[in-house]
């Protein structure tokens, strides 16, 4: 027997009042119908007759009690909103809510016919179950009479307040996903009517979208679901695009107190673990580095935009270095694309370059994952000798000490210094036939921690390198392991192969 949840008249007249406040604010804010061509009537006139053929249809279902997919679609949508799932109303009661939301999409139909003729004149709806008086104390307010800052404002809020901590592609990130939050729910939802139910529900539906949910822009949240296990988004994707949601309760909780308990606490998405010993990554091996270094690219192509095809062209500008720096310091990717010409410095004897967030030239932003990430990274001898500060001597002619050394390397559209470039050594893994998805540009990072570790230095030397947070007791006392030390280290490195032998022969 199906269990359901009868409300009353009022509550069903509230529900579908809430509907036409949103819907209502919705259509103004697309603005009116812009034609092809303002000059000629025809279009108005065409908009016009169609417009009232949609009020035809409705009222037409209203009368037969029969609803077509965008009455039903509207419904659902505002009953998930309130809290109520496909069975917890009485079909008598949906049915009313159904035909409530009916007459909201003809008042919808009304306001657009009189943004035709003006675009500017306050919307009075004819029926009477919207008239603004009666509204007047509806908004902010749920079916059971609850107040307070709505999900919408909330999530707002939560954004903006982070935006100068986060990085511009975690903020467009956090943007999408808890827009998926909003749109589940509702943007008028008041926050304290959110229960751990709710975000059951949400979570269900997070793990039910299409694995290529990203790129169908157009359509909303519930359109991007798919029935099939097969096309579904893996575990792993969907915990990512829920996490956020919990985040943003917690702070509701405890930085806002707009909520006093999360309703998302104790929910979460749980993960297969991987299997025993298995890395996500491994190094580059010798025969792995002779493959990819001994290209076109690094040993002789036909031209600049063929570097892949064999010549006796050598073109040593960023796509050229950074992998090479990448094989003798084991830094970041976004570390090199973002450094400065400033960056590569010389102190008593030692060539390193300083990983730092100091302002560049324009409006790109360095960015430094963690503190430990800002130190002073030597430069192995083979570097020296395959002229990499002839190179930056070079460029210290042509620009601004604080321009970068590889400007010709974009950052990407989400602000990220290593984003256009991982296309490009992806692009190059492929050419030179390295299709192990384990090797990556970080790949490069294992490779120099087994180095100096098979050079026997020590760990707190080896993380100073790296850029990892020494966590030993000692690590917190005094500046820190000297650069003189550091450089020893980086030139007793056991590397795989040597560069300046490998193309010497």
């Amino acid at each position: 027997m199906i269990k359901t949840t009868e409300i009353t008249t009022h509550d069903a007249r509230k529900l579908v009042q809430n509907c036409f406040v949103q819907l209502m604010s919705k259509q103004d804010e697309l603005g009116p119908f812009r034609p092809k061509f303002p000059s000629d009537d025809f279009e108005y006139n065409e908009q016009q007759i169609l417009s009232e053929d949609r009020i035809a249809e409705l009222q037409s279902q209203i009368e037969i009690n029969k609803f077509d997919a965008e009455v039903i679609h509207e419904v659902r949508k505002l009953t998930t909103q309130h809290g109520f799932g496909s069975d917890d109303l009485s079909a008598a009661r949906m049915d009313d809510i159904a035909s409530g939301v009916a007459r909201v999409l003809i008042e919808m139909q009304r306001l657009f016919q009189l943004r035709l003729s003006d675009r500017l004149a306050p919307f009075v709806p004819e029926d009477e179950l919207f008239k603004i008086d009666v509204l007047a104390n509806s908004v902010g307010q749920n079916s059971t009479g609850l107040k307070g800052p709505t999900l919408g404002d909330a999530v707002k809020d939560y954004l903006e307040a982070h935006r100068s901590v986060w990085n511009l592609k975690t903020y467009k990130g956090r943007l999408w996903q808890l827009g998926y939050l909003v749109e589940y729910l509702g943007y008028e939802r008041p926050i304290i009517s959110i229960k751990p139910k709710d975000i059951r529900n949400y979570r269900d539906a997070v793990l039910t979208l299409r694995a290529n949910h990203g790129f169908k822009v157009s359509q909303s949240f519930a359109e991007k679901q798919t029935a099939s296990p097969k096309g579904r988004i893996k575990k792993r994707t969907a915990s990512a695009i829920f996490q956020p949601t919990k985040s943003f309760f917690k702070w509701a909780v405890s930085t806002e107190g707009l909520i006093e308990i999360s309703p998302a606490a104790s929910i979460k998405i749980v993960l297969e673990k991987n299997q025993p010993f298995e890395r996500v990554r491994r190094p580059f091996e010798a025969p792995d580095i002779e493959q990819l270094f001994s290209s076109p690219l690094f040993t002789g192509c036909q031209s600049k935009h063929r570097r892949y095809a064999p010549g006796d062209k050598v073109y040593r500008d960023g796509k050229y270095w950074i992998p090479i720096l990448g094989y003798y310091t084991g830094c970041r990717l976004g570390e090199l694309v973002q450094l400065a010409i400033e960056d590569v410095c010389e102190e008593d004897g030692v060539f390193y370059i300083d990983i730092n967030e100091n302002p560049l030239a324009g409006e790109e932003k360095k960015s430094v994952k963690s503190s430990a990430g800002h130190r002073k990274v030597p430069l192995h001898p083979d570097l020296l000798a395959l002229g990499f500060m002839e190179f930056v001597a070079k460029r210290k002619k042509q620009d601004k000490p604080n321009e970068r050394l590889f400007k010709e390397i974009r950052f990407g559209v989400d602000g990220q210094a290593s984003t256009e470039y991982s296309k490009i050594f992806g692009r190059l893994m492929n050419k030179v036939g390295l299709k192990d998805p384990k090797l990556v540009f970080h790949s490069w990072r294992h490779g120099v921690e087994d180095a100096l570790r098979d050079a026997g230095c020590q760990p707190y030397v080896i993380d100073r390198i790296i850029g990892h947070t020494d966590t030993t007791m000692g690590g917190k006392y005094g500046k820190g392991v000297s650069l003189d030390v550091l450089g020893q280290a980086v030139s007793n490195m056991k590397l795989p192969v040597s560069l300046i032998k490998l193309w010497s022969d």
